[in-house]
């Protein structure tokens, strides 16, 4: 798993959860260096969780054959890629997309959880008392940290 962020405090709780290499791309080419970790091959599959189209584009150029894309964020504003039809032809690609959730959704995510197996702790960078909503939004409007909680009963 190669996990590929601007934020490096964010990178380095991707490496403590398990990703086996991180990718700055504010310092990195990311297709570059995702492509020099896999010799050349690319990856699987892409999952593309930033409503932008650059890292959309690079998902899509990271990949193996038979490999998928899948865009997690849509753009907003609207927002077009430039994508060659002999590139997802030949290399055998699919481009999918995830929006929305069911309550089963919500019972699996629940249980993992709850049993351990998603470790969530360590998503959370700030916990603030209810006094500190402001701050919050101004840690998360600077993307600052990961997961902010508003505890109201402190």
């Amino acid at each position: 798993m190669i996990a590929v962020d601007l934020n490096e405090d964010r990178l380095k709780v991707a490496k403590k959860l398990g990703a086996h290499d991180v990718v700055n791309a504010g310092e990195q080419d990311t297709v570059e260096t995702i492509l020099g970790l896999t010799d050349g091959r690319g990856v699987n599959a892409s999952i593309v969780a930033v409503g932008h189209p650059v890292p959309i584009k690079n998902g899509l150029d990271v990949l193996d054959l038979d490999g998928t894309l899948n865009i997690f964020a849509g753009t907003y504003p609207k927002a077009e890629i430039p994508v060659d039809p002999n590139v997802p032809h030949y290399k055998h690609l699919k481009i999918t997309g995830s929006h929305d959730f069911t309550p089963h959704d919500f019972t699996t995510a629940l249980k993992l959880i709850d049993k351990g197996i998603v470790d969530v702790k360590s998503l959370i960078s700030h916990r603030l008392p209810l006094e500190e909503t402001k701050k919050g939004f101004d840690i998360v409007s600077n993307q600052e940290g990961l997961k902010v909680i508003i505890k109201p009963n402190e």
